[in-house]
């Protein structure tokens, strides 16, 4: 077990000072993705609940895992919030072949 959720460490090109503990890198990557996702959200929906941005990175990546293209997005996400509406489980491939699963059959 990961002492931190997937998706809170950004991509990006990072300048560490030589010399770093660690804990330091963990801390900087750490306040650079907060100030960066709150900068996002604050843009886009006029504020920043770090839970709920935190939803929305993984049906993000989901959807993008289960999309074939650009176009397929929009239909892949409604799919996602109809499910979650209706309380059903989600059983796409992008969230049953991960992590553990990625080479087991489970369905």
């Amino acid at each position: 077990q990961a002492p931190y959720d997937e998706g809170v460490f950004l991509p990006e090109t990072y300048k560490i000072p030589k010399g770093i503990t660690e804990n330091l890198l963990i801390q900087m990557l750490l306040n650079y993705a907060e100030i960066s996702n709150k900068k996002t959200s604050e843009k886009i929906f006029g504020d920043y609940n770090p839970k709920k941005w935190h939803q929305y990175i993984i049906i993000a990546s989901v959807i993008q895992k289960e999309a074939a293209n650009e176009n397929e997005m929009p239909i892949v996400a409604s799919v996602i919030y109809n499910r979650l509406k209706k309380g059903m489980k989600l059983q796409m491939d992008g969230t049953l072949n991960y992590g553990i699963y990625s080479h087991v059959k489970v369905t």
